[in-house]
């Protein structure tokens, strides 16, 4: 009985493998067959594309019907996909201070992608459909006998003219979904992201060169991320200072910060060095998250990334080289004639040789400031925060002031410049970020900024710091 059931067992084994074998194998043949035919189909016509008779009217009519019927198709999805891409990049880079990327971003996607993706797969599905059931129903029906019996090509009469006229069509139908993407997406920047919109055709035309996309993956390539705020948040009281503050500092980089008075520019800073404590948001540095650190982990953090305050905040009861030997003693363990010899390079550097022995009441405001710089940078710090360090000083001092700077700069410091000083910023900034209504409005290098149209981005350069205008 055993011996049957096992022979009945593996029957039903063989019969079932036959059966899938069978099945595997009429599949096959069938895409072989239809693979054939579409490969003769493909040799007749191109082969009689360019014979004569040439039915140039069949085009131009099917070209018009294949138009016409997918004009609405193309006006709607084209409107739409650029509005909600635009809404979508918007909110989406305003986090990062690259809402005036919007243009950019939303214009290569269309025009590159989404444009030509979506036209083809509309009219695909719209007329190719359509081709389909009018084919079969004239195969049929003996139409195509028909014309085959009165001496005529089925090939040129029916596949040819549609062919070419979907070679004509789809370019131009995706043209125009480009265009009315754009429109979309412009509405929506005027209308919800503020974007002007001379501003935007002009950053949309500028993509199809690609240059402005070339520069920005080229910068990030090459330069590393030294400290990253990601979607600080800020208030006090009622005050709300920060709404989402986020930007990437590179390495070896000065970015200069913008903003209107009180628009929370010295927060950042204070809040990187752990001054103040953001309500919440990430600070990255050296893979450790600022905001999370309590005072004493933030000590050797305090010896990496300096803060330069406005008035040099020098401490009143030491000399200038008691002042500058202070983070030294605190923090290296260099011995008394080594600092004596630091503080004498570093007072050199800053143009106040010999006024070791001075007390800060002695020193101008623009020697203060010198002062407090030198203080700041004379542990090597890898960033150094400058906290308006212009103001309040006359042309000479501010003079005097960047040049130190940019000798720093020649070492390949790395900072942050907050200033209303606009041109002092675009004399030493590699990158410049303004901050507006709690977010980096945008940050790019400062050639771009002084090209954008922007009217808030040109009232800056202008020098211009009312806010009623954009309130």
């Amino acid at each position: 009985m055993d011996s049957i059931t096992a022979v009945m067992e593996q029957h039903t084994k063989q019969s079932f493998l036959k059966r899938l074998a069978g099945q595997l194998g009429n599949r096959i043949l069938n895409l072989m067959h239809f693979a054939g035919g579409f490969g003769l189909l493909c040799h007749r016509t191109f082969k009689e594309m360019f014979q004569p008779p040439f039915y140039f009217k069949l085009v131009i009519e099917q070209a018009y019907n294949i138009g016409v019927q997918s004009f609405l198709l193309v006006l709607v999805t084209g409107l739409a996909t650029g509005s909600v891409m635009a809404l979508q990049f918007g909110y989406g880079l305003s986090k990062f201070g690259g809402k005036l990327y919007v243009p950019k971003v939303v214009a290569l996607a269309i025009l590159r992608e989404m444009g030509p993706v979506f036209t083809s797969l509309l009219v695909a599905g719209r007329i190719g459909s359509g081709i389909a059931s009018e084919v079969a129903s004239m195969k049929v029906t003996q139409q195509i006998d028909a014309i085959r019996a009165l001496g005529t090509s089925p090939i040129k009469k029916i596949v040819i003219p549609r062919l070419l006229a979907s070679l004509i069509a789809l370019p131009i139908l995706t043209l125009f979904a480009d265009y009315i993407g754009l429109l979309g997406a412009l509405l929506v920047s005027l209308k919800d992201l503020n974007i002007n919109w001379e501003y935007f055709l002009t950053k949309s035309l500028e993509t199809l060169r690609m240059t402005d996309l070339l520069n920005t993956m080229h910068t990030n390539k090459d330069q590393k991320i030294i400290l990253d705020v990601k979607n600080l948040h800020k208030s006090f009281g009622i005050k709300i200072v920060h709404q989402g503050v986020s930007f990437q500092l590179l390495d070896g980089e000065i970015l200069g910060l913008f903003g209107v008075s009180g628009s929370g520019k010295s927060v950042i800073l204070r809040s990187i060095i752990g001054l103040e404590k953001p309500d919440s948001g990430e600070i990255t540095f050296e893979d450790k998250d600022l905001t999370k650190l309590s005072e004493r982990e933030l000590i050797p953090i305090r010896t990496k990334i300096a803060f330069v305050f406005q008035n040099g905040a020098l401490f009143d009861s030491l000399t200038v080289e008691e002042n500058l030997s202070y983070p030294l003693i605190e923090h290296t363990q260099l011995n008394s004639e080594e600092i004596h010899q630091r503080v004498n390079t570093m007072l050199e550097l800053i143009d106040m040789k010999g006024s070791n022995h001075l007390l800060p009441a002695e020193l101008s405001g623009g020697m203060q400031k010198r002062a407090g710089l030198a203080r700041a940078i004379i542990i090597e710090p890898k960033i150094i925060l400058f906290d308006e360090p212009t103001a309040g000083l006359d042309p000479i001092n501010t003079r005097r002031f960047l040049e130190n700077i940019k000798k720093l700069k020649s070492k390949k410091i790395t900072g942050i410049f907050v200033t209303h000083d606009i041109p002092s910023a675009f004399e030493i900034s590699d990158r410049i970020a303004i901050l507006y209504h709690g977010m980096i409005y945008v940050i790019d290098k400062v050639e771009k900024i002084k090209q954008l149209k922007d009217p808030l981005v040109q009232s800056f350069i202008r020098g211009i710091e009312e806010e009623t205008q954009y309130a």
